[in-house]
């Protein structure tokens, strides 16, 4: 199968990394030169990974092979999905794609967060050390540590090297529902529902910063350039903060009921604000094809903000002029078949291309939203026979995870 240049530039740069770190100096100068690829210390180590996932397939042909029909039959039961993991008996809360290796992480009821070779669909290891249900995770940038949140309270720092959890962060006073770390990787932050945000220094592990909500913070994400960091809670609003100042910078209030996910635009996001008129639904409809230059956004980066709510609706909000610029929400029926989610909407995520829209739902499906002609162009009904929990975009190729009350984690080909 012939490698794309993505993949060969990945590979060309790993080879690098391998041969500057065996000391080959002439080599290196020779390879970077006919190969016309640049250091990058991100692809450090990740030749050897490789090599080792190729040792230990090896040993794992026979198995496999036997495993070929069940597998094939897992994948057409799954409607589309590319593997099928099964996570124990325990509902998974959150899945989430390594930033370099083909690691897909599952948080779990059971106190545990278990690891999955995504590409084989094999089972690595468990993580151990919470005592109680595991709300979220997160891996840092450089996906040498992954931060994990749990209902007993505490935040837990783990060293991918060892596997060994290195930090426990305590402080919260009630459930930490949401983890992430900041781009740099120096802090994390967590959203508790104790109606606090805190901000924790990775080196030392203390909280040096409270952020305070009216009511429990289901989630908690920041910024590209980690300047500003937006939550979201169950008193219905979703709030921005200046991180370096600890103070709220903005509240965005419309949804009706408690907001369940919240997503930030990426750097390739057009604008999407028009002139646009609400129908007899409270559809936003755009007039005409003009974009407003004087008050709405030109995209790109932190430009606008997803929200996913128990009320059923998405909505998307400019953070230049802190106003909703659209609802996605059901709009009637369309050959027999409802357009817009019917449930709670659980996890909505950007699509890299900033155009697109992907959320999940308690109505069990997966919809693909066009957020430049603001309507649903892919529906992935009954993606999981129960509930569809939490959702991850890969960010080296083009898979999609979901997760499932039905205790199963999916990896779908984004194609």
């Amino acid at each position: 199968m012939e490698m794309t240049n993505k993949q060969k530039e990945s590979l060309n740069k790993a080879v690098l990394e391998y041969l500057r770190s065996a000391g080959f100096t002439k080599t290196v100068e020779t390879f970077q030169e006919e190969a016309l690829v640049d250091p990058d210390p991100k692809s450090a180590g990740l030749l050897e990974k490789k090599w080792t996932s190729v040792l230990r397939l090896q040993k794992k042909i026979m198995e496999l092979e036997s495993k070929v029909t069940q597998l094939q039959e897992e994948v057409d039961k799954g409607g589309g999905g590319a593997a099928k993991k099964q996570n124990g008996e325990n509902i998974p809360p959150a899945a989430l794609f390594h930033p370099l290796f083909n690691i897909l992480a599952s948080a779990s009821e059971d106190a545990t967060i278990m690891l999955w070779d995504y590409e084989t669909g094999e089972f690595d290891r468990t993580l151990k050390g919470h005592t109680l249900a595991v709300q979220d995770i997160a891996f840092d940038q450089a996906g040498k540590f992954l931060a994990s949140c749990s209902a007993d309270l505490s935040v837990k720092l783990w060293d991918l090297s060892s596997w060994k959890c290195v930090k426990t962060l305590q402080g919260h006073d009630h459930n930490v529902s949401a983890v992430v770390f900041t781009p740099t990787g120096d802090h994390i932050i967590s959203a508790s529902r104790d109606k606090t945000v805190k901000v924790w220094e990775v080196s030392t592990g203390y909280c040096i910063k409270t952020l305070q909500h009216d009511e429990w913070v289901k989630r908690v994400l920041t910024s590209e350039d980690g300047t500003t960091v937006v939550t979201a809670s169950y008193d219905q609003t979703i709030r921005t903060w200046d991180l370096a100042k600890g103070e709220c910078t903005g509240v965005y209030r419309g949804h009706d009921h408690v907001i369940e996910s919240i997503a930030l635009s990426p750097a390739t996001t057009p604008s999407l604000t028009q002139d646009s008129e609400a129908d007899s639904n409270g559809n936003h409809r755009t007039r005409n094809a003009r974009t407003r230059t004087k008050a709405g956004n030109k995209g790109g980066a932190g430009a606008y903000i997803a929200s996913g709510s128990r009320d059923k609706t998405i909505r998307i909000w400019d953070t230049q002029t802190q106003q909703e610029v659209m609802t996605l929400r059901p709009r009637g029926r369309l050959q027999s078949r409802q357009v817009g989610h019917d449930n709670w909407v659980r996890t909505v995520l950007f699509h890299p291309n900033g155009k697109l829209l992907i959320s999940v739902s308690d109505d069990k499906s997966i919809m693909i939203w066009d957020l430049v002609q603001r309507r649903c162009i892919k529906t992935i009904h009954e993606a999981h026979p129960h509930f569809v929990s939490c959702a991850d975009w890969n960010k080296r190729y083009p898979l999609l995870a979901t997760g499932g009350v039905d205790n199963t984690v999916k990896v779908w080909p984004a194609t």
